[in-house]
């Protein structure tokens, strides 16, 4: 034995610590991967979800105020009112 010098049988169990370390460690992130892909693919799901049920209340919303819009426009030129068109145009009823 040397001076600071290891024998064979204690290289060879910390090779084998050092293996098993990498080993496990190596699982351990494939699992986390695993894990951390399926909640990704939940949350773009509920993403999608949510984006399609905003886009289809945002043109309910807009289609009510359109109607909202047509029937104020309708109702001006039945009573002969000048009708504010938003954009600095004002059109004669």
């Amino acid at each position: 034995m040397g001076n600071g010098m290891c024998s064979r049988k204690q290289k060879r169990i910390f090779q084998t610590l050092l293996l098993l370390t990498v080993v496990f460690g190596f699982l351990y992130g494939a699992m986390l991967y695993y894990e951390l892909q399926g909640q990704l693919r939940k949350a773009e799901a509920t993403a999608l979800k949510y984006q399609l049920h905003q886009e289809s209340l945002s043109a309910q919303l807009q289609g009510n105020a359109m109607e909202k819009f047509d029937r104020n426009v309708h109702f001006s030129h039945e009573k002969g009112v000048n009708v504010w068109l938003g954009d600095g145009y004002v059109a004669d009823g």
